[in-house]
């Protein structure tokens, strides 16, 4: 019996399936668990996500074989372009100053990293061109392009249309990887969810077409709303996944100050909102186990916003994975105890943390 294939005349190639597994592949992974090489991908997230950040502490880890987030392991340094056309050159140069600082990166020539601040056109023949020109250059084996609506021009109406986007990514990005071997990835903002607090999904991102290209994400969300009073403070969520098979959620805390020159990042695996009581664990299966009194009030206090912009008590029964009943009485017993204020809303009462 033929085992291989004749040459193919049609242009499409064609392999049976004991050819296929003749040659197994290995995966190979540019940070373990979190993003492979050789797959389109996206970073994406809404604002006060830290997105450019984040992708700068990624490009720094790829750079020299250091943790990204100070969590997953990089095996070997990699050869990183990184494209940046939003923040600008200093707040890029600050980030990474302070990131690599973090890292305890004594000598930033230890640092494998290609800084851009011009963004190519993926719309545009010419400007492809030069990008290629650019990967093979350096001989890139990850491009982060940041951020998706400056390098990728369109109208509001072709922004909508699946084919059109899908189209343009698939035609610069993806055959840039097929031709070069580079792992492209594109930053990429998310639709406003209002003052949601909840676990990032593929459809939070902005246009259409950008899903459906992606063959990995990486997504970002807020814990807890943004506060102006702790503007260097971001409890947010980290939400990775691929059909390549790797998969996971995270809960990030950071401290990321300017003034300070200070990067510093705490990850934990997330479960779930059901499974987060207290800022400790709580095993479920069906049906999420009703705390007690005191536990559940304290839950409900995390998500209750300082200043003077309240939320009301659905929205802090959302953000907090409980009923609005339970809600509803565990809010009654913080005001009653001087913990929260009940302010008046155009919808009803909304309620803020009271001063200390």
């Amino acid at each position: 019996m033929t085992t291989e294939s004749p040459p193919s005349d049609d242009g499409f190639a064609s392999f049976t399936l004991t050819e296929l597994l003749a040659e197994p592949i290995e995966q190979d992974y540019l940070v373990d668990g979190i993003l492979a090489a050789g797959a389109e991908a996206v970073l994406g997230g809404a604002k006060k996500c830290l997105k450019t950040t984040i992708g700068v502490d990624l490009a720094i880890s790829l750079g020299t074989a250091t943790p990204f987030l100070g969590q997953f392991a990089v095996s070997r340094p990699r050869r990183v372009g990184m494209m940046s056309g939003e923040s600008g050159r200093l707040v890029i140069t600050k980030a990474a100053d302070r990131i690599a600082r973090s890292k305890g990166i004594n000598s930033l020539a230890e640092c494998d990293v290609r800084w851009c601040f011009d963004l190519p056109n993926l719309t545009d023949a010419e400007s492809l061109t030069r990008l290629r020109r650019f990967v093979e250059r350096w001989n890139l084996e990850a491009l982060i392009v940041d951020p998706a609506y400056l390098a990728l021009p369109m109208s509001s109406s072709t922004a909508g249309c699946f084919f059109s986007v899908g189209g343009h990514l698939r035609q610069s990005l993806t055959k840039l990887r097929q031709d070069t071997g580079v792992t492209p990835l594109l930053s990429h903002h998310a639709k406003d969810t209002g003052r949601s607090c909840r676990r990032p999904i593929l459809s939070d991102l902005m246009w259409a077409g950008f899903a459906e290209w992606a063959r990995q994400w990486i997504l970002l969300s807020r814990r807890k709303l943004y506060s102006p009073q702790r503007p260097t403070h971001h409890d947010l969520y980290l939400q990775v996944g691929s059909p390549i098979g790797h998969s996971s959620a995270w809960s990030l805390e950071i401290e990321d100050s300017v003034f300070e020159s200070k990067w510093s990042v705490g990850v934990a695996a997330d479960d779930g909102p059901q499974q987060r009581l207290e800022k400790g664990e709580v095993t479920t299966s069906v049906n999420p186990i009703v705390p007690a009194a005191s536990a559940l009030d304290s839950l409900i206090l995390s998500h209750v916003p300082e200043g003077e912009e309240g939320l009301a008590a659905s929205a802090i029964a959302s953000n907090a994975g409980r009923n609005n009943s339970s809600t509803k009485k565990a809010l009654d017993r913080l005001f009653d105890e001087g913990k929260v204020r009940r302010l008046d809303g155009k919808r009803g009462h909304v309620y803020v943390r009271a001063s200390a």
